[in-house]
């Protein structure tokens, strides 16, 4: 605090080969222009030029390697910033709420952005993070307002590292990234180019990029896992494509894509999670990979547009309401050893189901309120299973029944008044 509180001190000058140590707010709030810290500085402590609304300019020596936490928050006016190559570490809310700082440079040496680091500089443009970052930080920039473009080569992205970053257009991950922590691009509503390059994040987390403005979503061999939510509600994303190195679509995943009309699996992926393309207005093609193993309930809920499906006989479940209001389907090939209750209820375009060899059971109203149901095929050696109610009202004219059906529940074609002729096996 030694100069604390001193609102007239507009220049400070160090003499090279004297001040080493400068201690916690020492010049906080002081009128200082500009900044030169001289070789001979080699340690600074917290919110030391903190709150200095004259300060333009600062150039650090090279005897600094570690930017305090809150060194210069809230330096309004702060514009220019000259780092050497000795910094390795910046230091929670170090830049935060600098309102004029319109760009930067960061130093090739740096290894960790900490907390809140650059929050609220509302003036920068872009930001390139070096892959020496190790670590970047939670809320590192977040609510920078005016940051159209970020290129990150740093291992870890934090939690809400760029959320309300409301500018940003675009942003690059380069190899050597590994991890996308939750919410990490959440409300960033301008989001409509992500490059991931191949060798770069194995992981995103969480709503990392719930609501952004994605148009064209490419995810490479190297990501091997997402987690729920992740791209949910990005209501520009027309085109996904899935890299080799996914196994699972995570739950919501896409769900509330309303332009969605185009997805590339990968045979690797063996599990499909709840919600994950739920009410996806525009998908209208879906062919599903060949060695999938479930389907989770709600997954294709609500995607009005589809008009046919294969559910190849690798799926061991197709979960409660998958398909329910498909209004739009008009063909289901279902090779599942297991349909799920609900699983087709209000497909009210539906004429023709297929039941494989490989399929299993039918359960509760799986295609109730189907009106237009008029054909359904059961491949010999196919269903064992249907539980009450699963072609109630539906408009089948002719039934053939397997030998391998050895148990129905009850109502099961109750109400079928277009029902001519039944066959049992």
């Amino acid at each position: 605090y030694a100069f604390l509180d001193c609102p007239a001190l507009s220049s400070v000058t160090f003499e090279e080969g004297g001040i080493e140590v400068i201690y916690d707010e020492a010049f906080k709030g002081s009128a200082i222009e500009k900044l030169v810290l001289p070789n001979c500085v080699t340690s600074v402590y917290a919110n030391s030029f903190a709150n200095c609304d004259k300060l333009t300019e600062v150039t650090f020596g090279s005897g600094v390697t570690s930017i305090p936490e809150g060194m210069f928050y809230d330096c309004d006016a702060l514009t220019t910033v000259n780092f050497t190559d000795a910094i390795t570490f910046i230091g929670d809310y170090a830049f935060s709420s600098c309102d004029s700082l319109k760009s930067i440079e960061l130093p090739m040496s740096l290894t960790h952005i900490g907390y809140q680091a650059f929050m609220n500089c509302k003036a920068l443009l872009e930001i390139t993070v070096p892959k020496s970052v190790n670590y970047l930080e939670n809320d590192a920039f977040k609510n920078c307002t005016s940051l159209t473009k970020a290129d990150i080569g740093s291992t870890i992205i934090g939690q809400w590292a760029f959320q309300y970053c409301s500018s940003l257009t675009e942003v690059i991950f380069r190899e050597g990234t590994e991890r996308i922590y939750k919410y990490a691009f959440l409300d960033c509503p301008a989001l409509s180019s992500v490059t991931f390059e191949e060798g770069g994040i194995e992981i995103i987390y969480d709503e990392a990029f719930k609501g952004s403005a994605i148009e064209k979503l490419i995810l490479p061999d190297c990501v091997t896992s997402v987690y729920a939510n992740a791209f949910a509600n990005c209501d520009k994303l027309t085109e996904v494509t899935f890299g080799s190195g996914l196994t699972v679509i995570p739950e919501r995943m896409f769900s509330d894509c309303d332009a969605l009309t185009t997805v590339n699996f990968n045979d690797a992926i063996t599990s499909i999670g709840h919600r994950a393309f739920y009410s996806c207005d525009k998908l209208t093609n879906v062919v599903l990979p060949q060695n999938l193993q479930s389907i989770g309930y709600n997954t294709f809920q609500g995607c009005i547009s589809i008009t046919e499906i294969v559910i190849p006989s690798t799926v061991q479940s197709v979960g409660n309401e998958a398909f329910l209001s498909c209004t739009s389907l008009v063909k289901a090939d279902i090779g599942a050893l297991l349909i799920g209750e609900y699983a087709f209820q209000r497909c009210s375009a539906l004429t023709e189901v297929i039941f494989r060899e490989s399929a299993g059971a039918i359960y509760y109203k799986a295609f109730i309120e189907c009106p237009k149901l008029s054909s359904i095929t059961f491949e010999e050696g196919s269903i064992d299973s249907i539980y009450g109610e699963a072609f109630m009202g539906c408009a089948v004219e002719k039934l053939v029944l397997p030998d391998s059906l050895v148990k129905v529940v009850g109502y099961v074609f109750e109400n079928c008044d277009k029902l001519t002729e039944v066959t049992f096996g």
